[in-house]
């Protein structure tokens, strides 16, 4: 079974042309996200009012559970949510209904408040399928190793499966979190070509591509998520992270000539896919990256 994504999005409220939008991002350690612009820009573009706060939890004065998150997000009155680290998968008993994608990730970064009622969302994983089409077209997919099995690396391996790739090779630290993702897999696809990694040395010599959908690499969680050591030319690498954009990962596999993909990509569909729910407005993928690109400059 492939995800049905609803290409059928209606308006949150409102008549669109009186519609004043507010939505905020939630997580951990994210002042530096290029969310909160992609949006804003977008929305003056298209005409409408559109504000997007930062939730950090790391400049709160007290810990914060995210039920309380989402209740004062609410309260305030925000349309909806992103939701990103540490909280794709804490925030799912708090809502009311999952979307397809949401269901099968099991971690949701995009919540919707309407009626009363909380709509989880994951807009990684067309995010990232859209992301693979483009950039990776081609690439030898007979065995992919997924480093992480966290919320992101849940709807990177569901997108990996749907793109139908030959064997997919999990490895986390945590490996109840890789078992648990392995048997949603299977049971979602019938697939029996997913496996549990232990050994990382040996799945990395076997793999034809590594993905990092961990943190590790990210401005507050540096080193890379495996040996750099282990990389070699024939591999091709994705990381997922965007800041930086160029982590010490894909700088090493870029030295040996590996093919690569950032994690910008990944990061303005799933913006394109959350803004439209949002909004109900199809946004230009080309003018939010032009507004991602700007802050290299």
């Amino acid at each position: 079974m492939v995800i049905r994504v609803d290409n059928n999005v209606q308006p949150i409220s409102g008549k669109l042309d009186k519609s004043n939008f507010y939505t905020a991002l939630i997580g951990e350690g994210i002042q530096n996200s290029r969310t909160p612009k992609m949006h804003m820009e977008e929305g003056a573009a298209l005409g409408i009012q559109y504000r997007y706060d930062l939730i950090d939890t790391q400049n709160l004065t007290a810990e914060t559970h995210i039920e309380q998150l989402l209740k004062e997000a609410e309260a305030s009155g925000c349309n909806g949510v992103n939701i990103t680290h540490p909280f794709k998968k804490a925030a799912i008993p708090f809502l009311d209904n999952l979307s397809d994608a949401a269901q099968a990730v099991q971690a949701v970064n995009t919540v919707l408040f309407k009626d009363g009622k909380r709509y989880g969302h994951n807009t990684d994983y067309w995010g990232f399928a859209e992301a693979f089409k483009h950039n990776m077209a081609g690439v030898e997919c007979k065995n992919v190793l997924l480093i992480g099995a966290g919320g992101a690396g849940a709807a990177v391996a569901n997108a990996l499966i749907d793109q139908k790739i030959d064997h997919l090779m999990i490895y986390d630290e945590n490996q109840h979190t890789s078992q648990d993702l392995a048997n949603r897999l299977r049971a979602r696809t019938n697939n029996d070509k997913i496996s549990i990694v232990t050994d990382v040395v040996q799945a990395v010599n076997a793999a034809d591509g590594l993905i990092n959908a961990t943190p590790i690499g990210m401005a507050a969680h540096s080193g890379t998520p495996i040996p750099i050591e282990l990389l070699s030319s024939h591999h091709w690498v994705i990381d997922i992270i965007y800041f930086p954009l160029e982590t010490e990962f894909l700088a090493a596999a870029k030295t040996l000539g590996c093919k690569v993909m950032d994690g910008s990509d990944m990061a303005i569909y799933q913006a394109v896919r959350a803004f439209e729910l949002f909004t109900g407005l199809k946004p230009y993928k080309n003018r939010m990256r032009a507004t991602f690109d700007a802050f290299n400059r």
